[in-house]
C-alpha cells in the first residue's frame, strides 16, 4: 500500500513541464500526491549542496525530509 507520492522538481529542470504533467496526472488518481517545485533549483541541487558541505539545508531537502517524517 502506498502511503504517499512525492514529486519534486527544480525550477531549472530541463524537463520541468513534464514533471508538472506527471504530478498532475498522479494527483488525479492519488489525491494525496505532494508536488513541490523549488524555484531556481536544479535536479540534484539538494545533494550537491550536502556534498560540498554548505551549511543549512536547501528548500527541497526540507520538503523531502518533511514528507518522509510525516509518513514514517
Amino acid at each position: 500500500m502506498v502511503k504517499g507520492v512525492f514529486v519534486w522538481g527544480g525550477g531549472h529542470e530541463v524537463l520541468i513541464d513534464s514533471i508538472e504533467d506527471i504530478a498532475g496526472k498522479l494527483k488525479t488518481s492519488f489525491p494525496e500526491t505532494v508536488y513541490v517545485r523549488t524555484p531556481g533549483a536544479a535536479h540534484v541541487g539538494w545533494l550537491v549542496h550536502k556534498i560540498i558541505g554548505m551549511k543549512g539545508k536547501e528548500e527541497s531537502a526540507n520538503a523531502i525530509e518533511s514528507f518522509m517524517a510525516d509518513r514514517l
